[in-house]
């Protein structure tokens, strides 16, 4: 008796990409950062935010968005939400002059509390 093999087809898989993967580094990143800011001395930090903001414009083409808001309920209470180009791009304007002349030359010090939360870009 002649034995039979039937051979079985199994796809090539070292050679698919996928691409709807895309390294974490090719996404955008957004930040969201909540001031709680000292009894009077919001008029401080907004004064910063527009200084920081104008350097943004200017020298972080990579920051895609640069927003600060105040609560409407709370005057010391900002959120500020920012969009980079990549997580590089967020962790660079950290390291800016302007950023340590601004926020942690000037916001940072009359600050009750700071949070900051970032978050990498899953559809959009």
């Amino acid at each position: 008796m002649q034995h039979q093999t039937t051979p079985t087809h199994r796809p090539d898989t070292t050679t698919q990409l996928d691409t709807t993967t895309q390294k974490a580094t090719d996404m955008t990143a957004t930040l969201i950062a909540r001031y709680t800011v000292q009894p009077g001395k919001a008029s401080v930090v907004e004064s910063a935010l527009r200084e920081m903001a104008d350097r943004v414009k200017a020298d972080e083409p990579a920051c895609l968005i640069y927003n600060a808001n105040v609560s409407v309920d709370d005057e010391n209470l900002y959120c500020l939400y920012e969009v980079y180009e990549n997580e590089d791009a967020l962790v660079a304007h950290r390291e800016t002059p302007h950023f340590k002349q601004y926020i942690e030359g000037v916001v940072v010090p009359v600050l009750e509390k700071r949070e900051r939360e970032v978050y990498r870009q899953v559809i959009g």
